[in-house]
């Protein structure tokens, strides 16, 4: 956010020192707490022990969980297929994706539609559930912080592409925490905030694709239609290509290539390669 976009936020009465470097000073009368004492890590999937098997429940590989929030929940299992062998979470818990290059993308999400409120997932998620001190949707917009990112990606352990953030990282982070009332209030800020954020994007993206397709476009019209648009035309005999300017002519690339090679291979015989080179005649 733009520091003129901060400015129009009133400043708190009173201020004290966190005593966490990253975090400076907060509210006089926020608390700073572990993650670990603010919500419950991991709970066993034994919660749902006494299910029938064919319960159908959401089931979540790492391809499903989006960047910055979001899961797809097209997939569903009977519960007998997953129980095993998968990180385990039900409706209202927060995961994050503990394996580079996951974790530092942003992978993680608040959980909510969930089949039958339960999902079984990849193992390389781990799960937050809030206890009675911290609102969900202010957790996880904890796990979107960049110090959160930041430091667990210096906590990581492992070689290469199997680098993870470890589970004590998580449950030993501290954070502020301030009186719900004030956590569901910034929840919902962000929600708003983000969303517009999105919608932003979303649209910066599609004129970058009008604008890609209209380059697209210019060179195609330039290369096989010339730039007079008042010249005369005639039928290039090619069905892609539709009309040229009469006195052009439409040969294939072999006709007018000494030679076609790839990479640092050998050069190869001309074949005809399909597209047509336009040549002027006046010339």
């Amino acid at each position: 956010m733009a520091v003129r976009e901060l400015r129009r936020f009133k400043p708190y009465p009173a201020y004290k020192d966190s005593g966490v470097d990253w975090l400076g000073e907060i509210p006089a009368h926020w608390e700073v707490k572990r993650l670990k004492l603010a919500a419950d890590f991991n709970p066993p999937a034994s919660e749902v022990r006494g299910l029938p098997a064919d319960t159908d429940v959401s089931f979540v590989p790492m391809e499903a969980v989006g960047e910055y929030g979001g899961i797809d929940l097209s997939r569903n299992k009977p519960l007998a297929e997953v129980a095993a062998g998968y990180t385990y979470f039900r409706d209202g818990d927060v995961v994050v994706a503990k394996i580079t290059p996951c974790f530092e993308n942003g992978k993680g999400a608040l959980a909510e539609r969930l089949t039958n409120d339960i999902a079984f997932g990849t193992t390389e998620l781990h799960v937050f559930r809030a206890k009675s001190k911290i609102d969900r949707r202010f957790l996880f917009y904890v796990t979107l912080g960049d110090a959160f990112r930041r430091l667990g990606e210096a906590d990581m352990y492992g070689a290469g592409g199997q680098k993870r953030v470890s589970e004590s990282f998580f449950k030993n982070f501290k954070h502020p925490l301030p009186p719900q009332a004030e956590q569901r209030a910034i929840a919902a800020f962000l929600d708003r905030e983000t969303a517009r954020i999105d919608a932003l994007v979303a649209k910066k993206g599609r004129l970058i694709e009008l604008l890609q397709e209209k380059r697209t476009a210019l060179i195609t019209r330039a290369v096989t239609k010339g730039l007079d648009p008042n010249v005369p035309m005639k039928d290039s005999g090619v069905e892609w290509l539709g009309s040229i300017p009469a006195h052009w002519e439409a040969k294939a690339l072999s006709r007018t290539l000494l030679r076609i090679t790839y990479g640092f291979t050998n050069p190869m015989p001309v074949a005809d390669v399909g597209p047509y080179m336009l040549t002027d005649r006046s010339t």
